[in-house]
């Protein structure tokens, strides 16, 4: 089930969110002066809701105003994620799958937002077979998580079976560049090429239908940049070892060490120390590098 807000989380957004409709509403004369705060708490009018919510889009000094007015008096805690609030995120997104921690949210910008729901977890909005959906969605920040204002916009797409596995794939690349965000304003690390190119070698040898689909990406990645080669191969003896464990279960050999270089075993012995001499002396120092260990 996705991760949603405990009880005092959800009161304390919902109050915070609230007043800034309320506020927008009244600065902006979606609502005449003097209306109350208690009218939006007891349901908003979605079409005017959705209007007080482009407005603070596309004015996100409002944010800092209803701040600094404070007209629902709020605490000063309140206040401090309120003001957060300028650090929002706004657009469509697939959601992708519900984790434990947080629900995934892929971003036409190929980011992966980790997202919490609020009351409601959000299958009871979308069915979890029913993923990947297409919805428009305002992320704010809240203390440490990542929430949404309470409105999802979905669209009447059904995604194929093959669409459905290239979103997936997307929101995996962008995992494997960015990791999931779980904190606004995100600020994206710069690696090195190098350090891009493997972990998105890494992803593309993952498992079969990856090394399948990006067949091409990895030659041409490796014939581009050779210093990939040693991890190339390790990835490769990673694959491999896979297979060559089950045979030697099933011929009962039992606490070995083994040293793999793509599909073949080049050492073996009781301790990894014993393993690592054997390569020391059969392999040059580059091919070194290609090696994978296990054991079983």
């Amino acid at each position: 089930m996705s991760a949603t807000l405990n009880l005092q989380e959800f009161e304390q957004q919902h109050r915070i969110i609230t007043s800034l409709l309320h506020f927008t509403g009244i600065e902006t004369g979606i609502y005449p002066r003097g209306t109350p705060t208690d009218a939006l708490s007891i349901g908003v009018d979605m079409e005017k809701k959705l209007e007080i919510r482009s407005r603070i889009v596309e004015n996100p000094d409002l944010i800092a105003q209803h701040v600094k007015a404070n007209i629902n008096n709020l605490s000063d805690e309140d206040l401090e994620i309120a003001a957060g609030f300028k650090d929002f995120v706004f657009g469509e997104f697939f959601i992708i799958s519900y984790l434990k921690k947080h629900t995934l949210f892929l971003s036409d910008t190929n980011l992966v937002y980790g997202v919490h729901a609020l009351g409601d977890p959000f299958e009871v909005f979308y069915h979890p077979k029913n993923l990947p959906v297409r919805v428009e969605a305002l992320l704010l920040p809240f203390k440490d998580k990542i929430i949404y204002d309470g409105v999802l916009q979905g669209y009447r797409i059904h995604f194929g079976g093959n669409m459905s596995a290239s979103i997936r794939r997307s929101c995996q690349e962008a995992k494997t560049k960015y990791g999931v965000i779980t904190n606004l304003p995100f600020q994206a690390e710069e690696k090195s090429k190098q350090e891009k190119d493997e972990e998105l070698l890494i992803f593309y040898m993952k498992n079969a239908k990856n090394r399948s689909y990006y067949e091409y990406e990895i030659d041409d990645m490796i014939g581009r940049n050779p210093d990939l080669l040693p991890l190339y191969y390790r990835e490769c003896g990673k694959i491999h070892a896979r297979s060559r464990k089950k045979t030697l279960k099933k011929i009962e050999v039992k606490k070995r060490h083994f040293a793999i270089v793509d599909d073949t075993i080049i050492a073996s012995g009781k301790t990894p120390k014993e393993v690592r001499q054997q390569v020391e002396e059969i392999l040059d120092d580059e091919t070194k590098t290609w090696v994978h260990y296990f054991k079983i």
